[in-house]
């Protein structure tokens, strides 16, 4: 069975990260201890796309790199222990931003990607680096732990304009 499920929009081969993704899922499966199957959505969006799902569902108006939707799950530790198969959501992720960021914080463009991935995974699990400092710690922890086991060292980066427009 395929847990995740792929969708481009974009004109461009992106086939590369499928693989990728893939590959951080199995890694993100084992460091959290999931016990059971879960899927989710991964779309790869362009900037038009990513600027109009950000404002209609956020109301925020600049294009984002990675967008996550979580479906409506009453209980996220559910998904760690039960049997049952579990729809957890869907990714966004826009290439023209992950690559403008990828240039201008100094990653190659799969270190990028692969971050986005794993970020928005952990958001549809329930993680939320926005809610204190100790959630955020957590968070990036995880995202540092299951990049490793991939062999990425990811280095995260912010500049003011990643807050004003947040």
């Amino acid at each position: 069975m395929q847990n995740l499920s792929f969708s481009n929009s974009t004109s461009l081969d992106l086939l590369e990260f499928q693989f990728l993704y893939e590959e951080i899922y199995a890694a993100a499966i084992n460091t959290l201890s999931i016990k059971k199957p879960v899927l989710l959505s991964v779309n790869f969006i362009d900037k038009d796309e990513a600027l109009n799902l950000n404002s209609y569902f956020r109301s925020k108006n600049y294009v984002p790199d990675v967008l996550s939707f979580p479906a409506e799950l009453s209980d996220f530790s559910s998904i760690l222990s039960e049997d049952e198969i579990s729809e957890i959501g869907d990714i966004f992720i826009c290439y023209d931003e992950a690559l403008n960021k990828s240039k201008r914080y100094q990653h190659s463009i799969r270190e990028e990607m692969a971050f986005l991935f794993v970020h928005g995974f952990l958001h549809l699990l329930g993680y939320d680096h926005e809610k204190s400092s100790l959630d955020e710690k957590v968070m990036f922890e995880l995202q540092d732990s299951i990049l490793l086991k991939i062999g990425i060292s990811y280095n995260i980066v912010f500049d003011e304009l990643d807050y004003l427009r947040g």
